[in-house]
């Protein structure tokens, strides 16, 4: 990762904690896999792929709601959620 953003490397806090980016990729992580954890509550099966969920076409606005929030709780961003139907 350090080597393909430069950047990224530069934003570790000290040597004693891990890099920054490692973090951003870890709550990511957590935001997706509770989002799934919660669709599957709701009986909304869900597939991730890299950044994304796949659910079916006519639950993806309620995957997208539930997604927001996860990832917001998470991050304490709001994510730019694209959906793509196909």
């Amino acid at each position: 990762m350090a080597a393909a953003y430069p950047l990224l490397a530069e934003l570790r806090r000290n040597e004693l904690e891990p890099p920054v980016w490692a973090e951003l990729m870890f709550l990511e992580s957590q935001a997706i896999f509770r989002t799934m954890l919660a669709l599957k509550e709701r009986n909304i099966p869900s597939l991730s792929v890299h950044d994304s969920l796949i659910v079916q076409r006519p639950r993806a606005a309620e995957a997208r709601v539930v997604l927001e929030g996860l990832y917001k709780a998470a991050t304490g961003a709001t994510p730019k959620i694209i959906v793509k139907p196909v």
